[in-house]
């Protein structure tokens, strides 16, 4: 059967079906925060920690692992935390976060947070290699930071030397500090405090990433003025940054919450939550850092009003990730502006906005139904890197529960790709690239079409990511006269070269449609095989 013919059939016969996993449901599931969660190591294997509730009062840290994908998990033996670090008891763990080094060594950070007087975090690793778990460090001993100091400190990232950096529990109220480990893979478990991570006031619920250069970038709530989202570099070799930049605006209401993510191209992207308050309208938006240190002017993604999110969710409803070779955001977001689905949307970087790409879950203003989606992928280590697929998880069920925490896998394991070689100008001959490199001598088809969601779903719980429409029924076309190359076989390399005869016609330029590589596999049932990430192309 040619895809072709394959593309057709989906349309009437595919079933629109997620691929989406339950990992585990309970009146407590997921990380109590957006944290980063799910990571990948060098063999490939998906890990996640969240948090469950289980007969006798019990809070574990369940940490559980997938070798195939995210289809099925299994629940490791090791848990995290014990009687004096949140399992049971008063004050039960109520955050966490996770993170692998180059090694694949597991790094998790978790904190019993409760308002207004008992705060305190830990940190712990684990070798899957050797089932070693490091001893207990409660995170405060390092920055003096007693149970009656206030914090929000939650996140944990490696850099490209396995030095391990801990946004850290500080000893006045409100201030997060950068931790920093003394060895590579936090070897004997010891860290240094490299200083507060806001030059005065607080630092609350900061974010923190690595770029392609070794600096670590944190966005963070800082209580100054109306309340702003800020930003500010530490370098390793040179320390803090002394000036922040303000990443929202500087009236009121507070700015609250931002996400990061690095490319390898030298960008830092964010998305943050402006005039988060209530009452007013929140703004979520995304900014891009350039290499020379230029922050790029705002682009919306959604706004919500009041009556848009009252009741229905906060502003921990977001997660973002970078295609760490091509600079592409992605966002997993709950649109308010749209009646709430749990939406998948892109940007490239030459693009103006965003674009949808698929709906996860359906559109509800059932009170926080789809919750602290988290996206994988750093920048370091390279096997946990976003590339083309994006894998998400975030607790599923509305308030006050029980909940599911969930696993969602978008894209192709395979690394499917297509990208523009040359720019897309009116009267030109645009080239683009395809690469599948586990797909060698596999036949293929790039299609075009104007729209991307919903997609054509597949009977596999997949979805092809491009509409049925006009445009993707003239690229299937033989002899077309506008899409050369888009249909043959990759080579023993997985690659494949096409053109786009773009007319002479000055009315085209503006014009946005969309492109994406689909691999024949006669072993697949859906005849469908490995499946790009779509591109997103404005014709200039």
């Amino acid at each position: 059967m040619s895809l072709r013919t394959v593309l057709a059939v989906v349309v009437f016969v595919a079933l629109p079906v997620a691929a989406q996993a339950i990992l585990q449901q309970s009146t407590t599931a997921g990380t109590g925060y957006n944290a980063r969660n799910l990571v990948r190591d060098g063999s490939g294997r998906l890990w996640t920690l969240s948090m469950v509730d289980v007969a006798g009062g019990d809070r574990p840290l369940v940490l559980q692992s997938s070798l195939d994908g995210g289809a099925t998990w299994t629940s490791s033996t090791v848990v995290f935390n014990d009687a004096a670090s949140g399992l049971n008891g008063t004050n039960l763990v109520n955050v966490c976060a996770l993170c692998v080094d180059g090694t694949g060594k597991l790094h998790a950070t978790w904190g019993r947070y409760y308002y207004p007087s008992y705060y305190q975090q830990y940190y712990r690793n684990y070798d899957p290699t050797t089932n070693v778990v490091s001893p207990t460090l409660i995170v405060g001993s390092v920055t003096g930071a007693a149970v009656t100091s206030r914090t929000a400190a939650l996140d944990v990232i490696a850099d490209a030397s396995d030095t391990i950096w801990l946004v850290a529990h500080g000893a006045t109220s409100w201030v997060e500090k950068l931790l920093k480990s003394t060895a590579p893979s936090a070897a004997g478990n010891t860290f240094t405090d490299v200083g507060a991570i806001s030059p005065s006031g607080s630092a609350q619920n900061t974010r923190i990433t690595v770029d392609a250069a070794g600096q670590i970038h944190a966005a963070f709530y800082r209580g100054v003025g109306s309340g702003n989202i800020e930003h500010r570099v530490y370098n390793p070799a040179s320390g803090w940054a002394t000036t922040t930049t303000i990443l929202g605006n500087t009236t009121p209401t507070n700015d609250y919450y931002g996400m990061l993510a690095a490319d390898d191209l030298g960008y830092v992207h964010a998305i943050v939550v402006v005039d988060a308050a209530a009452g007013s309208t929140w703004g979520f938006n995304y900014l891009r850092r350039d290499p020379n240190g230029v922050w790029s002017p705002s682009t919306p993604l959604f706004s919500a009003t009041s009556a848009q999110y009252t009741n229905i969710a906060n502003y921990f409803i977001f997660s973002i990730a970078a295609d760490e070779t091509t600079g592409k955001c992605s966002t997993v977001y709950r649109d308010l502006s749209a009646g709430g689905p749990l939406r998948l949307a892109e940007k490239n970087l030459g693009d103006a906005t965003f674009t949808p790409v698929l709906d996860l879950r359906p559109a509800t203003t059932a009170s926080h139904a789809y919750y602290l989606p988290a996206i994988r992928g750093t920048l370091y280590p390279a096997s946990n890197r976003t590339g083309g697929m994006i894998d998400v998880t975030w607790r599923d069920g509305a308030a006050p529960g029980p909940y599911a925490y969930m696993f969602q896998r978008i894209g192709a394991a395979g690394g499917a790709n297509v990208a523009l070689a040359t720019p897309a100008t009116v009267g030109s001959l645009a080239t683009f690239n395809c690469s599948s490199p586990s797909d060698a001598n596999l036949p293929f088809v790039v299609g075009f079409a104007a729209g991307t969601q919903p997609g054509i779903p597949l009977a596999d719980a997949r979805v092809i990511p491009l509409n049925y429409d006009f445009l993707l029924q003239l690229s299937l076309s033989p002899g077309n006269g506008v899409f050369v190359g888009n249909v043959g076989t990759l080579d023993s390399a997985g690659l494949a070269q096409g053109f786009i005869a773009i007319p002479a016609v000055p009315s085209l330029a503006g014009i946005v449609f969309h492109a994406a590589l689909v691999v024949v596999d006669a072993s697949n049932p859906t005849g469908v095989g490995n499946i790009s990430p779509p591109l997103t192309i404005t014709v200039l």
